[in-house]
């Protein structure tokens, strides 16, 4: 991203879907907290 994208996260998402699933349900609970 460059300077201009020192407040984005990039995110891989190659991977089975359950997987994704998942790690997306981890991260919305997470983040549903702060």
């Amino acid at each position: 991203y460059g300077t201009n994208g020192d407040h984005f996260m990039r995110i891989n998402i190659a991977c089975p879907r359950a997987l994704l699933v998942e790690g997306l349900n981890r991260m919305k609970r997470v983040l549903g907290n702060i």
